[in-house]
This record gives structure tokens, C-alpha cells and sequence, in this order.
């Protein structure tokens, strides 16, 4: 069960992603068929919300029956005490070779459209 937060924080990214995913199929003259999401496990994004809206809002559209995938990505940092670069496991922010808690985030809290695959695409 959807949260109404979760659902009206989602709608407008939906829209923007489905405002793309339907752009990029008119400008190649096609259908979209599926999209794959890369998002960031720190990005705040609710990725079954995000899933539930595309698919709701693409209804009637050239997206209709969208096929939407979902990469969940780690929080991948970098101390800048020792420089090391790690990967998030335990949301724990702490460098686990120096101990360190002054790190800065370099992956897992973006949202990013992959791939967009239109009927036809890999001989479909």
C-alpha cells in the first residue's frame, strides 16, 4: 500500500521521466517499450511508487504498457581524510578504513534513465 507522501513526492519525477521516455519516442519515430531506471538508494525516491506512477500516467500515451525496470544503486562515497572510496552497505557513512566520518557522496543519490527500448529496438 502507497503512502499519499510517497505518491504525491513521486508524481512530479514521474512525470518528468515519462515526459522523456515519451520525447525520445517521437523524436526516433517510435514506441516505447521499456525503460530502465537507475536510482539511488539515497536519492529518496520510493522506486515501487515511482514504478506505479509511470505505469499509471503512461496510460494513453505512446509509453502506454511500459515495461519499467529499476537499478536500486548503493551509496558509494569517498573519505577525504584517506581518500579511500567504498561502498555503502550498512548505511553506515563511516570509512571503513580510517574511520572517518567527513565523506562525500559520489554515487547512489541520483536518478537516471538508462536505457529507453521502442518497439522495434534489438529486433523486436
Amino acid at each position: 500500500m502507497f503512502l499519499y507522501n510517497e505518491i504525491v513526492h513521486e508524481l512530479g519525477i514521474a512525470r518528468n521521466v515519462l515526459e522523456i521516455i515519451i520525447g525520445e519516442a517521437d523524436q526516433r519515430g517510435g514506441r516505447a517499450k521499456s525503460v530502465l531506471l537507475r536510482v539511488g538508494q539515497i536519492s529518496g525516491i520510493v522506486p515501487e511508487s515511482l514504478e506505479f506512477l509511470i505505469k499509471c500516467l503512461s496510460e494513453g500515451t505512446p509509453a502506454e504498457g511500459l515495461e519499467v525496470k529499476i537499478d536500486i544503486v548503493k551509496p558509494v562515497m569517498v573519505c577525504k581524510s584517506c581518500g579511500e572510496k567504498f561502498t555503502v552497505e550498512e548505511l553506515s557513512f563511516y570509512c571503513p578504513k580510517c574511520g572517518g566520518g567527513d565523506c562525500e557522496t559520489i554515487e547512489g543519490k541520483d536518478l537516471v534513465i538508462e536505457t529507453i527500448t521502442l518497439e522495434g529496438d534489438n529486433g523486436s
